[in-house]
């Protein structure tokens, strides 16, 4: 009997549909969910170091799928549909990050561990990966980490500034760059959003600099319009324009920019 098979000896369908809901915690469109919110409500000065990190991840788990090419489990013990490579697990690494930089800035770490636990286990159990791609997505995940939060540390003990213009061209060079040199669909969209949000967000550090508010009412305001307009943006997108990949770069390079600039403006604007 293999791990996922122990596992799935858990059967009830509470159980079943409880881990339907984790593993959904680690999907990209959590990540395209949350990070915008905790930037334009929460701590905008973590927005560029997190979006970093996460895509850091994100196109090393792609390469390294490729470089293995590890099948998933057999299609008979699935629980639910995935695609791709096996190992290392996606949904294990990027939630290390996610959830372990969370825990770094609030100083709490019970809660996200349990997260980052609970999404690696609904993977197994699921029988969309085997329990080693998990462990593997957790110890490459915890490595990017600490390294980004090392880097992170020196840049902000030795006071360096970077200027936004360029940064926000890098920043856009680099969306470019990773999905030709990784092309991947991950990337692709990754790319596109890179270059969108990371460079809205250095040219809202010089054009912009939009105040946090700690009134709720605003905060609930801020989230609602924003996310939207990213939502009008995205059905606009697949409605009209075909499902290719030039389009869903462009695409997601809309909405970065509107995460990064264009909500921060209007927020500014309409002073929530």
């Amino acid at each position: 009997m293999t791990f996922i098979q122990y596992l799935q000896q858990v059967d009830f369908p509470f159980v079943v549909h409880l881990m339907r809901g984790i593993t959904h915690l680690g999907d990209e469109v959590f990540y395209i969910l949350v990070l915008p919110i905790a930037y334009w409500c929460w701590r905008k000065d973590a927005a560029v170091p997190l979006a970093l990190l996460l895509i850091s991840t994100l196109v090393l788990n792609v390469v390294l799928k490729e470089y293995w090419s590890i099948l998933r489990p057999n299609e008979s013990i699935r629980l639910i549909e995935a695609t791709g490579f096996s190992f290392p697990s996606g949904h294990a690494q990027a939630p290390m990050v996610l959830w372990g930089y969370i825990a770094w800035m609030t100083k709490s770490y019970r809660w996200p561990a349990l997260i980052i636990f609970l999404i690696g286990i609904s993977r197994v159990y699921l029988g969309v990966h085997f329990i080693q791609d998990v462990i593997a997505g957790w110890l490459i995940g915890f490595t990017t980490l600490y390294l980004g939060i090392q880097i992170q540390k020196r840049i902000e003990f030795r006071k360096i500034q970077f200027e936004p213009i360029p940064m926000a061209l890098i920043c856009g060079f680099l969306g470019v760059l990773i999905p030709t040199v990784f092309y991947h669909e991950l990337t692709v969209k990754g790319g596109g959003l890179m270059a969108g949000a990371l460079s809205g967000l250095f040219l809202e550090k010089s054009w912009g600099n939009f105040r946090m508010s700690t009134i709720l009412w605003k905060q609930i305001a801020k989230a609602i319009i924003g996310m939207a307009v990213a939502v009008v943006l995205y059905s606009g997108f697949k409605f009209t324009f075909p499902a290719t990949d030039l389009f869903n770069w462009v695409m997601f390079l809309c909405i970065g920019l509107w995460i990064g600039r264009g909500a921060p403006w209007t927020f500014s604007r309409l002073r929530i």
